[in-house]
């Protein structure tokens, strides 16, 4: 995939729930509930979903391997 497109993900990572999970170069994931996986490889990125950003979400993973972006906030808008 060219890394010029970019792939919401709007479903949740949780419906890989026990499995590892990988998000490809070019990919945009937004994690949009709590979820528990047991390996997740970020090649593309991963962001907390802002619109939730009033809920306590949780990433609950064994193994995290990130070769991209995952980013939860920022300094002038943590994602407390």
């Amino acid at each position: 995939m060219s890394s010029l497109i970019q792939k919401r993900m709007p479903a949740s990572l949780n419906s890989a729930k026990g499995l590892s999970v990988v998000i490809d170069e070019g990919e945009v994931a937004y994690l949009d509930e709590s979820t528990n996986i047991d390996t997740l490889v970020i090649n593309g990125e991963l962001h907390c979903d802002e619109n939730n950003a009033d809920e306590v979400i949780e990433l609950r993973v064994k193994s995290i391997h990130i070769n991209g972006v995952f980013q939860c906030g920022t300094p002038s808008n943590p994602y407390d």
